[in-house]
């Protein structure tokens, strides 16, 4: 699909599975969005429901659409990839299947980064909604919780520290930062998506909005039971899984290609600060495996 525009192209990846309850909702709110040069690429990932059916009558009804269905299940981090592959735009973002924009979105976060040439990711404020459609939390990113002009090495500390900042990885990307960042293999650990910003908050700004303008659904269905078919979940069960994160989260920062070598002089540092400032936890889950490990 050639799409002819002055105007920059956005890409939004969908990558869904069993999806029917609400992937209309998230359909409707993205083909409303006031930022009109979109396209929009959705991989099913072998739904056995009627996430299909819907999302073809959604392309048959908006040129803008592209529907990719899989005959097998290919796991929750490569139908992620797979969208991202098929972008053709400026700028990309991925959507999740049970979440919903306000229609200024897009054109709120095109505009941030339009004007700040060095900042790679956008965001904005975003509320966070339980099952029962009431508002769980708000989480705003203005004042003084602003990213925009925070330094490499703050917004590294508050990744590492577990704020929720992680879910600028939900916000929209220059395509070829995100590429970049994807173009090494995904670690194949629990939390890698946390790994994934630790290593790109290093490697550009972020860019936040003050407004609310992002509805994240907390699905009162774990992970895990969505997605029990997928390999990955067995990563979750796996001895020292916790361990494993942080000695990663640890190589994959150092390794990077992407960071410069002056960025990361601070990350040794601030990782030991990390594990110090979560030592409870982490001897915790640490004895409760050796436990497990003991009566194998």
């Amino acid at each position: 699909m050639e799409i002819t525009t002055s105007r920059k192209l956005v890409s939004i990846g969908l990558p869904t599975y069993c999806g029917e309850k609400r992937i209309s909702r998230a359909l409707d709110s993205l083909c409303a969005q006031t930022y009109p040069e979109i396209e929009i690429i959705i991989s099913d990932n072998a739904s056995d429901d009627a996430t299909a059916t819907i999302c073809q009558a959604y392309a048959r009804r908006d040129p803008r659409i592209r529907f990719f269905q899989q005959k097998e299940n290919i796991g929750r981090i490569d139908n992620f990839l797979l969208v991202l592959s098929h972008a053709h735009g400026d700028y990309f973002m991925w959507a999740g299947d049970d979440d919903t924009w306000d229609t200024r979105f897009i054109e709120t976060l095109v505009t941030g980064l339009d004007g700040n040439p060095k900042h790679g990711v956008a965001l904005s404020s975003f509320r966070r909604e339980r099952g029962d459609e009431k508002t769980s939390e708000f989480v705003l990113f203005a004042g003084t919780q602003s990213l925009t002009h925070l330094p490499y090495k703050e917004v590294f500390k508050k990744m590492l520290m577990h704020e929720p900042i992680h879910i600028f990885f939900s916000g929209l990307w220059r395509t070829d930062i995100v590429r970049k960042l994807f173009s090494r293999r995904v670690p194949a650990t629990v939390a890698w998506d946390r790994i994934m910003m630790a290593e790109a908050a290093l490697m550009t700004h972020f860019y936040s909005a003050d407004a609310v303008l992002f509805y994240k659904y907390a699905n009162p269905v774990s992970i895990k039971s969505r997605h029990a078919k997928d390999p990955e979940q067995n990563r979750n069960k796996a001895l020292f899984a916790y361990n494993r994160y942080l000695f990663t989260l640890l190589a994959r920062i150092i390794t990077s290609p992407f960071i410069p070598a002056e960025r990361k002089f601070v990350v040794p540092a601030q990782w030991c600060g990390a594990i110090w400032a979560r030592r409870k936890r982490i001897v915790g889950v640490t004895l409760r495996d050796v436990r497990r490990l003991m009566i194998r």
